[in-house]
């Protein structure tokens, strides 16, 4: 508001200076801001005269460009903030205020004349950032100003700005049903979390807005349980449709069948192992190979069953699942290697680099010795009892792989 009359007039005389002079005032100008009489689009119908809406209207023919223009039709410059004129007498710069006439309103003004919308593109009535935050519109997203977290869709208004939506902000927000889960943007809710649809639980069950465990035990999936084996060991592979646990033991071929509750106690009749699956994601296929060493082409069971993790009380399938397998034949063939294996990849003043590939997982033992003596036993490399020279092994974990050892410590410039 304009504390000084003086400086009003002050001010006017600039501008009326700066501006080109013309003959009265003209009944029609350009398009007329609302609230205006259309034949006197630059001042008040006052007795039949277009006069000037008041002395903050500057300009012999009662410029509004401030107000129209630079104050976006929500109020006039302060004559107190130096406006600065151009050479056609439109003020370009200033601050604007509310208008003490009481018909146009500033950013921080209200009234019945002019009503702020949240969708005018300006920060005015009680937003905090461009037609958003306060009481009336919505919030703000990252980056708006803010003065609470209640402004910002975030719900974290940080130093005046609000904070993006993230899943790990420990706020709820954007689409989340609960703090960081939910919406589907985030991931799903843990039980006792709030939800909207069944989507929105890890459990997928939501009931009364609030997620809960389900009443129906975990399902297996992709073919398992299973079992994979070599002559004399076994590895049990499976997969179930829910976080949760897999109890399982193994048997020797034609033992009593023992019960699910000896299966998840551990007990089971004749175990020859016996031990409990963590299954915290329903995605991923679980290997567990057992560390027990089993007899040649013999046969053997192995019992399962699984239970997901709803608490307390968990949901267990009511019928053990049996797989029945039979290792392979004694396997009584030492590994190959591997065409073109073993081979040297690189050679240093100080080192080697050779690589090793096997038909099947086990250990390479190898002796790096000088030219000219008498080639070594297979059983004195495997011993390492061959003198002055370096030995070693290498461990080949799978069939195929190509396994590289870098051999430092060697003579420099010796064959």
């Amino acid at each position: 508001m304009f504390r000084s009359g003086l400086a009003v007039v002050a001010l006017a005389a600039v501008v009326a200076a700066a501006m080109t002079a013309s003959a009265a005032a003209q009944p029609v100008g350009p398009e007329c801001p609302p609230y205006y009489n259309p034949f006197c689009c630059k001042g008040q119908f006052v007795n039949g005269e277009c006069k000037c809406w008041s002395e903050q209207i500057f300009g012999e023919h009662c410029n509004y460009e401030c107000r129209d223009d630079l104050c976006n039709k929500h109020g006039v410059c302060n004559a107190e903030s130096n406006p600065v004129v151009d050479a056609q007498g439109n003020i370009v710069s200033g601050v604007c205020v509310c208008d003490a006439s009481g018909e146009w309103f500033g950013d921080r003004c209200t009234g019945n004349a002019y009503n702020p919308t949240c969708t005018d593109g300006v920060r005015n009535g009680q937003e905090t950032g461009i037609d958003c935050g306060g009481p009336d519109c919505s919030k703000c997203g990252g980056g708006q100003d803010c003065t609470q977290n209640s402004d910002c869709a975030s719900g974290v208004c940080d130093n005046g700005k609000c904070t993006d939506v993230t899943c790990n902000d420990g706020v709820t927000n954007g689409a989340e049903t609960d703090v960081d889960c939910g919406g589907g943007t985030c991931p799903k809710c843990n039980n006792g979390k709030q939800c909207l649809v069944n989507g929105d639980c890890l459990s997928g069950q939501c009931q009364g807005g609030t997620c809960v465990g389900d009443s129906a035990a975990p399902q297996w999936l992709n073919g398992t349980p299973r079992i994979s084996h070599t002559d004399t060991s076994a590895t049990l592979e499976v997969q179930i449709s829910e976080p949760g646990v897999v109890y399982m033991c193994l048997v020797p071929d034609n033992s009593p069948a023992p019960t699910v509750a000896q299966i998840v106690a551990g007990t089971c009749p004749s175990a020859l192992y016996a031990t409990t699956i963590a299954m915290p994601d329903q995605t991923v296929l679980t290997k567990h190979q057992m560390p027990v060493v089993l007899t040649p082409d013999t046969h053997y069971d192995v019992y399962t069953i699984a239970a997901d993790d709803r608490s307390p009380t968990p949901n267990f399938q009511t019928n053990h699942v049996k797989v029945e397998f039979k290792t392979d034949d004694e396997d009584v063939f030492p590994p190959q290697f591997w065409v073109l294996y073993p081979r040297i990849a690189t050679v240093s003043d100080t080192s080697v680099t050779f690589d090793v590939a096997l038909n099947e997982p086990g250990t390479v033992y190898y002796v790096i010795a000088l030219p000219g003596g008498t080639a070594p036993t297979a059983a004195e490399v495997k011993a390492g009892s061959v003198t002055n020279v370096v030995t070693g092994t290498i461990a080949v974990g799978s069939a195929w792989s190509i396994i590289q050892k870098v051999q430092q410590g060697l003579t420099v410039d010796t064959q």
